[in-house]
């Protein structure tokens, strides 16, 4: 932010990226600032369907997405060849329960991704994506009672109890899950930084002080190594263990953990592979798992507060990432989690 704070200050797009910059960190106020102060040229066209999406973006983060969703509409009108708004529309409209405009609005965003890509080799199927598996997801395992309460202007305490009671009687329905962490979200009760769940008892240590990293290769690129090291010396106080194929193959062999050796053997790639691995490291010790290619801003004992169970990151879709998992060991949400994907390795 600073860097790009330094450029020339007349500048719609940089300062429009300054913007998103912010919006990412969190910072939507900062964010918002960007834009009051932003008035593209009228034929500026770039400037002004960029203005409305990162307008979208501060909607939504802000909880309101039924707002976002305006913003984003406002963009397509002015640029309808707009891939990246048919995206937003398509998010923003299934988590406000609009199935229906969902859908239309992901075959209009596949149909320009695969025409603007001049080898063809972008994906024509809307049904073969994560967003078109999601709507579909929504159309078998949601009813209307469901979809009302994600409308922009249904009251999400309300909300919230409905589908904390829909996600008890059917846990493995990932559009209820997503529904009530979207209900949360909007709510505002989902914390920006880790809380803890519980008073820790005496002696309580919570989460272990334990980082691992994976890359499959003995020897990873310099970037890559680079970023390791980084991680490891900002967090001192951490028991530091990156794990290689050969070193995981080993861990899975020892902790008994067939059924997921045998799902790590059939992984088609290493991010399938450290999927698996995350998962079963964290269950057996607890601690930190932490992407290849994430960089520590700070220390991580910064955030990981006595009496914490569990921290992770909300993403886009309102879904949780698996990038980054802190938590103890043998919390069953990861034993759950394991399981799940060794047999998605073994159909």
């Amino acid at each position: 932010l600073d860097t790009l704070a330094r450029g020339p200050g007349d500048s719609a797009n940089l300062r429009l990226t300054l913007a998103q910059f912010c919006v990412r960190l969190g910072r939507l106020a900062e964010a918002q600032a960007h834009l009051d102060t932003l008035d593209p040229a009228p034929d500026d066209r770039f400037a002004r369907v960029r203005r409305h999406l990162v307008r979208a973006q501060i909607l939504f983060e802000s909880g309101q997405p039924g707002a976002a969703l305006d913003a984003v509409m406002q963009a397509i009108a002015q640029a309808p060849e707009n891939e990246g708004a048919w995206n937003l529309r398509t998010r923003y409209a299934l988590l406000l329960g609009r199935i229906d405009e969902a859908w239309d609005s992901h075959v209009e965003a596949t149909r320009l991704g695969h025409a603007n890509t001049p080898r063809g080799n972008r994906q024509a199927k809307p049904n073969a994506s994560l967003p078109g598996q999601l709507v579909n997801e929504y159309r078998l395992q949601t009813h209307g009672e469901d979809l009302s309460a994600c409308a922009g202007d249904a009251p999400q305490d309300a909300a919230m109890r409905h589908f904390r009671a829909r996600v008890e009687a059917l846990p493995d329905a990932t559009p209820l899950a997503i529904c009530l962490f979207s209900a949360m979200f909007r709510a505002g009760r989902l914390p920006d930084r880790a809380t803890a769940t519980a008073r820790p008892d005496a002696g309580d240590e919570g989460i272990p002080r334990k980082l691992f990293q994976y890359w499959d290769k003995s020897q990873p690129p310099a970037s890559v190594e680079r970023l390791f090291q980084l991680n490891a010396a900002r967090n001192p106080d951490f028991d530091y263990r990156r794990l290689d194929r050969n070193a995981a193959v080993t861990f899975l062999r020892d902790k008994g953990e067939l059924a997921v050796l045998r799902a790590f053997l059939l992984a088609p790639h290493p991010a399938a592979q450290s999927d698996l691995l995350r998962l079963a490291l964290l269950w057996h010790e607890g601690g930190v798992y932490l992407d290849a290619d994430d960089l520590c801003l700070g220390p991580l004992s910064d955030m990981l507060v006595p009496g914490l169970r569990l921290a992770g990151v909300l993403e886009d879709w309102m879904s949780v990432g698996n990038n980054f998992i802190a938590v103890r060991p043998r919390d069953p949400i990861i034993r759950a989690a394991l399981d799940d994907a060794a047999a998605a390795f073994m159909v």
